[in-house]
């Protein structure tokens, strides 16, 4: 799940807020000239309707390594989603700097990546990712009032 060429000044984990922003929509950007040539990875074209958001919090990431492990690499060594699939980067006014949950990464995850996905959750100490049907913040309110999530 790591098949596009990530451009960034930095490890994601690293950088600041912002330059996150940054990064992600450039990649977002080359996903969609990537849709419009017909070139998107299959597995993305076949799980579209089957998946699941899942949100990473990357200020909350202890870099234990045991989601790495646990889902066979598709979190890396600082619990970053495959950017493959990642969707939005921002804010939304919920959590805070002090909880470090004020920011965060959606990323869609194909329906054949939930179990190993899962596994990273379930070895993960700091609770860095939330399935968003169990998060309950600005961002999931508008999703479920807008029928996008159930």
């Amino acid at each position: 799940m790591r098949t596009l060429d990530v451009v960034s000044d930095g490890n994601f984990i690293d950088l600041l807020h912002e330059a996150r922003e940054t990064s992600v929509a450039s990649l977002i950007a080359e996903r969609r000239r990537l849709i419009e040539a017909g070139q998107e990875p299959d597995v993305m074209r076949r799980s579209l309707p089957e998946g699941k958001l899942l949100l990473f919090y990357p200020d909350l990431s202890l870099f234990e390594g045991a989601a790495e492990a646990a889902s066979r690499g598709f979190f890396d060594s600082d619990n970053v989603p495959a950017w493959d699939t990642w969707v939005y980067c921002g804010t939304d006014g919920s959590g805070s700097k002090r909880n470090s949950d004020e920011a965060f990464l959606v990323t869609w995850i194909p329906r054949e990546f939930v179990p190993l996905v899962n596994a990273g959750i379930d070895v993960n100490p700091e609770e860095c990712f939330q399935w968003s049907t169990k998060v309950t913040r600005n961002f999931t309110r508008s999703l479920k009032q807008a029928g996008i999530l159930i």
